[in-house]
């Protein structure tokens, strides 16, 4: 289920995001992601901008082990235009879309880090081998790769 609120912004900008957002998530999820995922999305009129987090990208206790996480809460703005806010929504969507359908997992793991444990987030992209994500800069990520593509 996607839930548009609106904060303060305009009522008219508010009812194109909820329109926006219906038409991406039914190409980007099946039914019965659709009936599982709760995003709530906050628009504004103010310049803030609260993406969201890797935490909420991690995956979560399902049953007798661990799922793709299901509940999904960020805040964009209008202050720079409704495209802007609209290829933020897509660009967040197509990230809830990679971690749904296993294309990008997400995990924290302590690594020995120049002689030293720390606790990193890792990422799989695609299967392929686990990379810690803050070794990689923001440009280079393929998942990041990937949503600028398509928003």
């Amino acid at each position: 289920m996607y839930k548009v609120n609106v904060i303060d912004a305009v009522p008219g900008e508010v009812e194109v995001l909820r329109l926006m957002t219906g038409y991406l998530g039914d190409r980007l999820f099946t039914p019965r992601q659709r009936a599982s995922l709760d995003i709530t999305i906050n628009a504004t009129r103010r310049p803030i901008r609260v993406p969201i987090s890797r935490d909420m990208l991690l995956p979560q206790k399902a049953g007798f082990g661990l799922g793709p996480p299901t509940a999904f809460e960020m805040t964009v703005s209008t202050a720079a235009g409704i495209r802007d806010a609209g290829q933020v929504i897509a660009h967040e969507l197509l990230h809830i879309s990679q971690v749904t359908n296993g294309r990008l997992v997400l995990n924290r793991k302590t690594k020995k880090i120049d002689r030293q444990r720390k606790k990193v987030e890792l990422a799989r992209w695609m299967g392929g081998k686990p990379v810690i994500i803050d070794q990689l800069p923001w440009h280079t990520r393929p998942w990041e790769i990937e949503a600028c593509h398509w928003q």
